[in-house]
């Protein structure tokens, strides 16, 4: 009894006193279950016949019916692993290239309000939801208004149907997935090489 006391004493003095260290995970934490635990709720779609009228919950539950519906065409399953693989696997080799390539970079900016300003710059695009990365991919790359087809077209060239062909497919999300996540990975790998007490943020 008397050791059951003593911890809980000594627990609550610690907590007393490093009151503020215990508080300074709970940003991360509620970000984490946030961003990164719900969403995992919309794993349900995969046992349903899903609608956008009945939503997540009104949808009708068919279990394992949208599996065997998958691997009954195992020519489309192959091709939807193929293109998750590569997809995935070159965005992780080159923009751990960019990410470390941009941490050299950014270590060897001399002025130090320049590398804030640019620090705060690379961070921005991580930040925005992936509905607005697909709206500036629209907006370069549409075929008729998209600001790359304009500049095709001014050096008299014939504008090029990106989203129509698949075999672009593979460039954008791959260019785009790394384009997202550059600026604050470069950072993390900024910090890495300078030690993490000379990382400053913009």
């Amino acid at each position: 009894m008397k050791r059951g006391k003593q911890k809980k004493n000594s627990l609550g003095k610690e907590l007393k006193k490093y009151w503020f260290f215990y508080l300074l995970p709970i940003p991360g934490l509620l970000f984490l279950i946030l961003f990164c635990y719900m969403p995992m709720a919309g794993l349900y779609i995969v046992f349903e016949r899903y609608t956008f009228q009945g939503g997540l919950l009104g949808s009708e539950f068919v279990g394992l019916d949208n599996f065997e519906f998958f691997f009954k065409n195992m020519g489309n399953a192959l091709r939807a692993t193929r293109n998750t693989l590569v997809i995935n696997g070159f965005s992780i080799v080159l923009g751990t290239i960019a990410n470390v390539a941009l941490a050299i970079a950014l270590d060897e900016i001399g002025s130090h309000l320049y590398k804030k300003v640019t620090q705060s710059v690379m961070l921005f695009h991580y930040f925005i939801s992936w509905i607005v990365v697909g709206m500036v991919a629209m907006t370069m790359l549409d075929e008729d208004r998209g600001i790359c087809n304009r500049l095709v077209t001014a050096l008299g060239g014939q504008p090029v149907a990106w989203y129509s062909n698949p075999a672009y497919w593979w460039p954008i999300l791959i260019l785009f997935n790394i384009w997202k996540g550059t600026g604050y990975n470069s950072i993390v790998y900024y910090c890495a090489l300078t030690g993490f007490g000379s990382c400053q943020y913009g």
